[in-house]
């Protein structure tokens, strides 16, 4: 990409040009650090992020924004240096930013090696050095962020510096356009700190997880590093904790251990966030026997314990279940509850046995005719419809009999049986004896007087008068 200039000269331009007068590019910029120092101070080891947001830039001399380096002080861990991720390209070259450790410009009016910081590369071929910067004028947006940490012991001593300078640079100054600009530009500083060394160590921050059936814990075994053990523990809410923690009354939250330095009026701290989870509760095998006729009832109620709600059913098949069985339809079997933990919590089941029986049936009422001289004969065939066998029996007087077997007509359902009954049993002991005409018309007399008795069923007022009732097993 070619640049052009506008040769437009003033009086400051000409100054400028020849070297006497520096003209600044950077107009405006914000410049943070998280956290800020306490009292002008950082505990040795302490981490801190720093962002520094160009918001104005002026193209002096068509300088594009090319560099930006951040110089820290003595107190810094250098090594703990980490770049964050770099702003997206303002102007519309296809350039990209990047973290550099050092970058030479290859213009006459370079000012040397710089870095580590970021920079821009234009033709993107890994050396900003050579081309120009990234082209915007007026307001503008570019943020660059790094962290970085405090000296450790042993090498973390009381009073040394920790300022962070930052220096901005245009394309003439670490790139290669030729028009020098930029040389004025502000230097970011941040807020004056020092390390304040401090000899109380409260280990390092940890986190644990628990369910709430677990045993307690010494929070104090959580934490890294070497701790004092002369500190003290606050909870959640900032009140006193004794720094026991038992998962079943425990909370959930950051516990906070301090560890003050009498001596050198500081103090260390750190933190153990816990979480705590709740065992599920499954309840305890049951069992029921249910006929199909039953209505539909639900399998949480029969569980023993106290099972939680909201788990899941699972059928006999392994297929999923509502929880509710209705005996007319669904089959009987074991029937599984299952609660999910979250971990370390244990995911839990128990069972339901369900057996279903098919429902009594004592059949229709029958019919049964009978005769003084019939067999003996089982009322059981004589029910209508599908009556269930093994039932029992019961008379008229409502007392249970063994009507279920063969029954013989007893004396008292002779004594009640009309008088044709006994018709056959008359006729043949006639015939047996006769020995003359006389004795034949006797018989045929006899027969004459019997004879209305003929016409009526046999048995008629023998079943009229009893009655056997049946009831089927329940």
């Amino acid at each position: 990409m070619a640049k052009t200039t506008l040769c437009i000269f003033t009086a400051a331009t000409l100054l400028a040009t020849s070297g006497l007068v520096a003209q600044p590019c950077l107009n405006d910029y914000t410049y943070t650090s998280s956290p800020l120092p306490v009292n002008g101070t950082y505990g040795c080891g302490e981490t801190v992020t720093f962002c520094f947001t160009v918001t104005n830039w002026n193209s002096t001399n068509a300088n594009w924004f090319h560099g930006i380096v951040a110089n820290f002080g003595p107190g810094w861990d250098l090594a703990t240096l980490v770049p964050g991720p770099p702003p997206a390209t303002f102007g519309a070259s296809g350039g990209t930013w990047g973290w550099y450790n050092s970058v030479s410009g290859t213009a006459g009016t370079a000012s040397g090696p710089q870095g580590p910081g970021y920079f821009f590369d234009l033709n993107n071929d890994g050396n900003p050095g050579n081309n120009f910067g990234d082209f915007a004028t007026g307001a503008v947006n570019w943020e660059f962020c790094w962290t970085i940490s405090v000296l450790s012991a042993p090498a973390c001593t009381n009073g040394l510096d920790l300022s962070v300078t930052v220096n901005t640079f245009g394309d003439s100054e670490t790139g290669s356009w030729g028009s020098s600009g930029c040389t004025g530009d502000p230097v970011g500083v941040s807020p004056p700190a020092v390390i304040q060394a401090c000899s109380a160590n409260a280990g390092s921050s940890a986190t644990a997880t628990y369910c709430n059936d677990a045993t307690p814990v010494q929070l104090f075994s959580l934490l890294g590093g070497t701790p004092d053990a002369t500190g003290t523990w606050t909870g959640p809410s900032g009140a006193a904790f004794s720094g026991t923690l038992d998962p079943s009354t425990g909370v959930n939250g950051s516990y906070t251990y301090l560890v003050n330095d009498l001596a050198g009026g500081c103090s260390a701290q750190a933190t153990v966030d816990i979480t705590l989870h709740v065992q599920p509760d499954a309840g305890t095998d049951a069992s029921t026997t249910v006929c199909t006729s039953s209505a539909a009832f639900g399998l949480l109620p029969l569980l023993g314990g106290s099972a939680d709600p909201g788990g899941t059913w699972v059928a006999p098949d392994g297929s999923p279940s509502s929880g509710t069985f209705t005996p007319a339809t669904d089959a009987g079997g074991i029937y599984a509850y299952q609660q999910i933990g979250s971990a370390p919590c244990v995911n839990v089941q128990s069972e339901v046995t369900v057996v279903v029986n098919p429902s009594a049936n004592a059949g229709g009422n029958g019919n049964l005719v009978v005769c003084s001289t019939s067999l003996p004969a089982a009322l059981f065939p004589f029910l209508t419809g599908l009556p269930t066998a093994g039932g029992v029996w019961t008379g008229p007087d409502l007392a249970v009999i063994d009507l279920g077997k063969d029954r013989e007509p007893s004396r008292a359902d002779q004594r009640l049986k009309p008088l044709h009954c006994l018709w056959d049993r008359v006729i043949a002991a006639h015939h047996q004896h006769a020995r003359h005409a006389r004795q034949r018309r006797d018989l045929r007399g006899r027969r004459q007087r019997l004879g209305k008795y003929r016409d009526r069923p046999c048995g008629e007022r023998h079943h009229a008068g009893h009655r056997a009732e049946h009831r089927a097993p329940s």
